[in-house]
């Protein structure tokens, strides 16, 4: 023990079991068998760690996300895409709050602009098609606050009898409202034209 990857495994196992207020460098270092000035040394202090924690976690969320958008059809991987977000903050609780908390708002890593240019992407495709309802930019706020919606609460009620349908059918439920399904038969509300705005580069 005692290398960079240890503290770092310590760590985000230590936050997973007891939180992040209850989890102090002192424990870690005594569970990762370091010294104090070792760990800073590595990350500076608490913060510097849990940056360091979050990007590592996103770079293992992004690994999974990669894994999930191997297919042609861009609507089957905006629902594979939501599918693995939700999945992972359901089994990583810690690390998806610390994620959005006061310490991690300072951390814009190169893994969190890559996972919301995949979504962009995505979409782009659908709009390219001539199936996006909505503006492209809009529609990928849209999609990630519905899925860190509904992942917030499943991680923040982990004890609550929530509908196994839940995440799926506000899925579905978004989807319709921002993309024209294959089978959708609503031809009230066209797709507008694409854009050319600067989110189309992203």
């Amino acid at each position: 023990m005692g290398t960079r990857e240890d503290i770092l495994n310590v760590a985000a196992r230590l936050l997973a079991e007891n939180g992040v207020e209850a989890t102090s460098t002192r424990a870690i270092c005594e569970a990762a068998g370091v010294t104090q000035p070792t760990l800073y040394h590595y990350f500076g202090d608490k913060e510097g760690l849990l940056a360091a924690v979050v990007t590592d976690g996103f770079e293992r969320f992004l690994a999974q996300k990669r894994l999930s958008l191997q297919g042609n059809d861009p609507i089957e991987n905006l629902r594979r895409g939501w599918d693995t977000y939700v999945a992972f903050g359901v089994e990583h609780p810690a690390l998806y709050s610390l994620v959005f908390s006061h310490a991690a708002r300072a951390v814009t890593s190169d893994a969190s602009r890559e996972a919301f240019g995949m979504l962009l992407r995505l979409l782009g495709e659908v709009q390219l098609a001539g199936r996006l309802r909505v503006e492209l930019a809009l529609a990928a706020q849209m999609y990630w606050s519905g899925a860190h919606g509904v992942t917030s609460l499943l991680v923040s009620r982990s004890g609550y009898t929530w509908d196994p349908q839940l995440s799926t059918r506000v899925r579905e439920a978004l989807l319709a409202d921002l993309v024209i399904l294959p089978d959708n038969t609503d031809n009230n509300r066209p797709a507008p034209p694409a854009s050319t705005d600067e989110h189309n580069s992203s």
